[in-house]
């Protein structure tokens, strides 16, 4: 918090090195590095959190894929994967499907190849099959199509699976997973950097296609809504005027045999360049974020718009900032900022509530806690987690809430930020001692804890551990 003393909620451990004998979080010692000699590095990296388990997809410049799943209740697999030799098939792009079952990837021959992960590394049976269980599936477009540059999965509303693929050129191209063809095939005007799904509303659904320089795209997949039935007065005063089900209609843009133009493509907003964009959910609600990477600004923006934009809330990060992932409590913040060391980066965590723009308040505000990463030349991947953190109270003594936590994916190392301490019992500490009742109060508006609700907890209900002490290092692997 500002000006005043925090207590330490979160730890940032190191899962694992892509390094030869490099320890990992817990004591770990993997070894997935086959060529000590050269530099490894990751190259693309993927992560689905599930209900059940959650997966993470490296691809190393080694030529191997690494496949690592953790189960709710159990130890993290490891499984790494030899990939094709040739240049043709070098993965360009990779995505996982929802269930976090499949990993797609998209080949320099404008191939899509499949990997059964949960079969590979659980040795258990995918819900839906794309392919073979114990290998990799090939689906080849009949004619030859540009390189990709990025890819998204697709579950339609009438049961399809879909990988929708952007090229350099502007091909847009989507990948029927059942019946292993190119189902629709769309050309629009630029060089596609990104691909998002974008779903407004649970009836409607929207690809965002990010273009070099800036411009942003947005084309309607799909839609349903509700078509009464040609029902005459006669028929419904017959049935004594009960209500007459209606039809469920389905719109799609896959439904259409001959696309001549685009499906309700649009132009919905023209963002500078020193601005850094990407989809997110929050208060479960799905939002496009713009971080602008030089003012350090973050605004969150609905899919409901066309030309005229306006952000919902604005947030006011440190400067320097370069990516950002927004949940309800907490703003996960990376930044480059050390003179001495360009190339290392430090993990901010902002408080919602504090770094919140007003017109009373546009400063930057609420950094809650810190981490200094080693160096590394870039930042692969950024995710944010909801899982429960570690060492929270299990047996219903106390309400914990849940402050999420992200996945730090570097070119060398992945790291995973967690939370370690419950912040409902640290404020009823500081709310039971003298000395820290201000601050207590706003420890709670920080975190948008339930303040009414912790005062009505039994004054007998003690953190175990005091605040002041040192961060724990280390610790399992979860």
């Amino acid at each position: 918090m500002d000006d005043c003393w925090c207590p330490i909620l979160f730890e940032c451990a190191r899962l694992f090195d892509v390094q030869e004998n490099a320890p990992g979080a817990g004591g770990e010692t993997p070894s997935y590095s086959v060529d000590s000699q050269s530099f490894i590095g990751i190259e693309l990296c993927a992560w689905r959190e599930c209900s059940g388990h959650n997966v993470l997809v490296l691809v190393c410049n080694n030529g191997y894929v690494l496949l690592r799943v953790l189960p709710t209740h159990g130890k993290p697999t490891i499984k790494q994967l030899k990939w094709y030799e040739t240049r043709q098939q070098h993965i360009l792009a990779i995505t996982l499907d929802p269930g976090g079952e499949w990993l797609a990837c998209s080949c320099l021959d404008g191939g899509l190849y499949l990997v059964p992960i949960i079969s590979l590394t659980l040795e258990c049976a995918p819900v839906h099959s794309f392919g073979v269980l114990d290998d990799v599936t090939v689906i080849q477009p009949s004619k030859k199509i540009a390189s990709p540059t990025s890819i998204v999965w697709w579950d339609t509303m009438d049961q399809k699976h879909i990988c929708i693929t952007g090229s350099e050129v502007g091909e847009i191209t989507f990948f029927d997973l059942k019946t292993k063809t190119v189902a629709l095939s769309v050309l629009v005007s630029g060089c596609i950097d990104a691909v998002y799904l974008a779903c407004l509303t649970d009836s409607t659904t929207y690809l965002l296609m990010g273009l070099r320089g800036g411009e942003w795209k947005r084309m309607l997949l799909e839609e349903h809504y509700h078509e009464a039935p040609d029902v005459s007065y006669a028929d419904v005063t017959a049935n004594d005027f009960e209500v007459v089900p209606d039809d469920v209609v389905i719109k799609s843009c896959l439904d259409q045999d001959e696309l001549v133009d685009p499906f309700d493509l649009k132009n919905f907003s023209i963002f500078c360049q020193l601005t850094h964009l990407r989809t997110q959910d929050w208060r479960r609600q799905h939002l496009l974020t713009s971080l602008n990477l030089t003012t350090g600004k973050l605004e969150a923006y609905s899919y409901n718009f066309d030309l005229r934009l306006e952000p919902l809330n604005a947030y006011q990060l440190i400067s320097g900032a370069t990516d950002a992932l927004l949940t309800d409590r907490l703003i996960y913040a990376v930044s480059h900022i050390d003179v001495v060391d360009p190339c290392s980066f430090t993990l901010s965590l902002v408080s919602t509530q504090k770094a919140l723009v007003t017109e009373l308040h546009d400063q930057s505000q609420g950094i809650i806690q810190q981490f200094t990463l080693p160096s590394s030349p870039d930042l692969v991947g950024f995710y944010s987690t909801e899982g429960g953190g570690i060492g929270l109270p299990t047996d219903g003594s106390l309400p914990v809430t849940h402050l999420g936590g992200c996945i730090i994916v570097t070119k060398t190392s992945v790291y995973q930020c967690r939370q370690i301490y419950c912040p409902d019992s640290i404020f009823l500490d500081m709310a039971l001692s003298l000395k820290e009742q201000e601050k207590a109060e706003d420890f709670g508006i920080t975190l948008k804890l339930d303040i009414c609700g912790l005062y009505k907890r039994p004054s007998t209900v003690s953190h175990p551990n005091s605040p002041e002490g040192p961060a724990p290092s280390g610790g399992s692997d979860r």
